[in-house]
């Protein structure tokens, strides 16, 4: 009888550090998965920011072009008009 109470108190022992082990497993999935998800909100953010950038860029980039027109468009009236003043005062 002795041998079989120690046995169930060994079994019961086992028992408490299986659950034991179990939530510790568990809380470790828990903080993984939160870093995993604080890890991907920051991708997802740095992706975001990027792409925001290169729209910036882009944008930019159009910008400088229309400028490099409208300075070519400006310096030939100035030059058109240059001739024509040339023209008509001679």
């Amino acid at each position: 009888m002795r041998n079989l109470q120690e046995q169930l108190q060994l079994a019961n022992q086992e028992k408490t550090w299986a659950l034991e082990l179990w939530q510790t497993a568990s809380q470790e999935l828990e903080n993984v998965s939160k870093l995993y998800q604080e890890h991907m909100t920051e991708a997802q953010i740095h992706v975001f920011e990027n792409q925001k950038q290169k729209d910036q860029l882009n944008n930019f980039q159009q910008l400088t072009k229309k400028l490099h027109v409208a300075n070519e468009n400006i310096e030939m009236v100035s030059g058109n008009n240059h001739f024509l003043y040339l023209i008509f005062t001679n």
